[in-house]
């Protein structure tokens, strides 16, 4: 899994190392609009480390500043972003990433930002049951994000496939104003559904909470080359967002970090039903464990299978945890998270606690 020794070593022997300055500004992408006027990234170790400012803390010695860069077009944006070198890292999920990487992006995955559920929604008085009963039904979702390979996954597991029913690409917010309005029989999402339930709008039919292996995943990753030339930049940015996952997942803070978690009319209830009796530590894992990794290493074959790549991806290549090791190692952290085996329990001699 280690594509490249550890960061010092990538600092003494990269041709990058002592040829150019540092860089002037670090720009981090996140795909999604972010919450609020400026818009802020509001869950998981982004929320934290933006709002405590701990990678401009980082950096601040070498006076680097750190550009937070949100995109409405969610996953497929990033991408043209990372194409045309307009950002460093991106925080984004399993399916863009991999349709990126798929068809030429040259990106390495640092760290997991955690771990999401699915739901699908229908009207309160709908006849719809199970999710084979979606079959001639009209839906929409967002194309080439990470709910795209979810739908996939759930449609499969009723029998059926996008050409089954009638699908509109639409983002979140117009597919949300499209089921309000009666043009869609079915929505698919977060648990930002919960709301449509709490106001006897919707009634959620099925939830990947029952299918763990349907989960979508988060990350943060950056540019080959922006890692080549600013190995010791790349450090500190993991560094500082392991300590804003450290911070989040500190029983301590639970009701401090939910409460910055809710925004809108997403609710602390809602974040709680979400994590269903498991622990923030527990959910937002950094860790690239064997659990995590055949995750990954299952989106990869789906997203073949579904058509969705054209060709394969070597995860091991991709995947450098290398700053992430290192990272644990200066915090004095190696044992806080343990790994997690192929069936998400700790692996046999990990370390389960502090």
């Amino acid at each position: 899994m280690l594509r490249f020794a550890l960061p010092l070593i990538l600092l003494l022997f990269s041709p990058f190392s002592f040829a150019d300055p540092l860089p002037e500004v670090i720009r981090l992408g996140i795909a999604n609009a972010g919450a609020g006027s400026p818009p802020r990234a509001a869950i998981g170790p982004l929320g934290i480390a933006q709002q405590h400012q701990l990678i401009e803390q980082e950096l601040a010695n070498d006076n680097i500043k750190v550009q937070w860069i949100f995109f409405k077009g969610a996953g497929p944006a990033v991408n043209e972003a990372l194409s045309s070198r307009q950002i460093d890292f991106a925080a984004q999920g399993d399916l863009p990433s991999i349709i990126g990487q798929a068809a030429g992006l040259n990106t390495r995955l640092l760290m997991s930002l955690g771990k999401s559920h699915s739901y699908i929604a229908v009207k309160k008085d709908s006849a719809i049951q199970t999710i084979s009963d979606l079959r001639g039904k009209t839906i929409a979702f967002h194309k080439g994000t990470n709910i795209h390979l979810g739908v996939s996954r759930i449609l499969n597991k009723g029998g059926l496939t996008e050409r089954d029913l009638k699908v509109f690409n639409l983002d979140s917010a117009a597919s949300l104003s499209a089921f309000l309005s009666g043009d869609l029989d079915a929505l698919f999402g977060g648990l930002n559904l919960f709301r449509l339930e709490d106001l006897g709008s919707a009634r959620l039919i099925y939830d990947t909470h029952q299918d763990p292996a349907f989960v979508r995943q988060t990350h943060i990753l950056v540019d080959d080359t922006f890692a080549q030339r600013y190995p010791d930049i790349t450090q500190r940015v993991v560094q500082a967002l392991v300590r804003a996952a450290h911070y989040n997942a500190l029983e301590e803070h639970e009701e401090e970090v939910l409460q910055s978690w809710a925004t809108g009319s997403i609710t602390v209830d809602h974040f709680k039903r979400e994590l269903a009796g498991a622990s923030i530590r527990e959910k937002i894992s950094p860790l690239f464990d064997t659990y995590t990794t055949g995750l990954y290493r299952q989106s990869i074959a789906d997203a073949r299978e579904f058509r969705l790549i054209r060709r394969n991806i070597d995860l091991d290549r991709w995947i450098d945890d290398s700053f992430l090791q290192q990272s644990l190692v200066n915090l004095q952290l190696e044992d806080y998270w343990p790994p997690l085996d192929q069936n998400s329990h700790p692996e046999t001699g990990a370390v389960t606690g502090l």
